[in-house]
């Protein structure tokens, strides 16, 4: 029985991604592929971190923020642990940046409403 268990959360963990969450969502509806992250919410409290795959080649990616209430802050990093874009209590726009390879975002949030997506500049 135990073997299935595992083999059950292996098989989850592979297929849906990497992700943490630790804190409050409600009302949140999220998505996330190999490439891009987005999820609306009533209120998020928290933090929360996905990975995502870019290939090899550097790519230009997009963050779209919004923000009718609250804190969000984002931050992505590289492979190697070097900050990319940090967006401190990040107002309604979007924000560019470049990536390739692996990369890990960390959204930490504070009583925010509203959304977000990162994604390829071109999609």
């Amino acid at each position: 029985m135990k073997k299935i268990i595992v083999l059950l959360v292996c098989f989850t963990i592979l297929f849906s991604g990497c992700g943490f969450n630790s804190g409050i969502a409600l009302l949140r509806i999220e998505s996330s592929t190999k490439t891009s992250w987005k999820q609306s919410h009533e209120y998020l409290k928290g933090t929360e971190k996905r990975t995502l795959f870019l290939g090899g080649e550097p790519q230009e990616m997009i963050i779209e923020v919004v923000t009718e209430k609250g804190e969000i802050d984002i931050t992505v990093t590289g492979k190697s642990g070097e900050e990319i874009i940090v967006l401190d209590n990040a107002e309604t726009g979007t924000y560019g940046f470049t990536a390739g390879g692996r990369i890990s975002i960390k959204v930490d949030a504070e009583e925010h409403k509203g959304s977000f997506e990162i994604k390829k500049a071109d999609s």
